[in-house]
């Protein structure tokens, strides 16, 4: 049996909390988000575990640095927290 889906809707406009998270995070965190998302549907359709060693992936994926350029899951936990405190899984 298939798990996780092949396509998920994008619409073109960004919702309010897209906007506040994009103004607060730019390029990175909305890359972020995005790779989250594709994530969660192609795994398993509506969710994923967010695990330390997922952390550790998708901060190197996505080249996610704090302030002197190093990657830092720190940076990556705290906009997926910004994340879930704004609704955008909801």
């Amino acid at each position: 049996m298939k798990q996780g889906i092949d396509y998920y809707p994008h619409y073109t406009t960004f919702s309010r909390e897209e906007k506040d998270f994009r103004y607060d995070y730019g390029a990175t965190g909305l890359g972020l988000y995005y790779a989250i998302l594709n994530d969660i549907y192609a795994i398993d359709g509506y969710y994923i575990q967010i695990t330390e060693q997922y952390v550790k992936a998708i901060t190197a994926e996505n080249n996610i640095t704090n302030d002197e350029h190093k990657q830092d899951v720190r940076v990556t936990m705290k906009m997926i927290g910004q994340m879930l405190r704004s609704g955008l899984f909801d």
